[in-house]
């Protein structure tokens, strides 16, 4: 399952797309990070150099990405960072207040009863 709390570890070179905003990769390990103008991150596993140089070569990134790496390699989706720009994203709001019902907390106290 793709974690959603990883942080971009690998140097970007920004590039030139319309959906692709820049890319990391390591020939050593065979990683490669993507991040989109979207503001969301993938961290890709094994991908071969020749692979990254076609992506950085290829007329339309955007497609190349769809058509070549999308679906074809392991990958993690890392944090999602906002896009410069946009407004910040709200905070959570706090939980409702839990509904009072009648319930005995603490210790028992003892009841007399009238004898018979």
């Amino acid at each position: 399952m793709p974690s959603h709390a990883v942080i971009p570890s690998l140097p970007q070179a920004p590039i030139d797309s319309s959906s692709l905003l820049s890319v990391g990769y390591s020939g050593e390990s065979g990683i490669m990070e993507i991040a989109f103008h979207n503001g969301s991150s993938y961290r890709y596993f094994a991908v071969p150099p020749d692979v990254h140089q076609a992506l950085l070569a290829a007329s339309s990134k955007g497609r190349y990405f769809n058509a070549a790496i999308r679906s074809s390699f392991r990958f993690e989706r890392l944090r999602t960072l906002p896009r410069p720009g946009a407004a910040p994203a709200p905070k959570p709001s706090s939980p409702p207040p839990a509904k009072s019902s009648p319930t005995v907390t603490g210790q028992l106290a003892a009841v007399a009863l009238p004898s018979p």
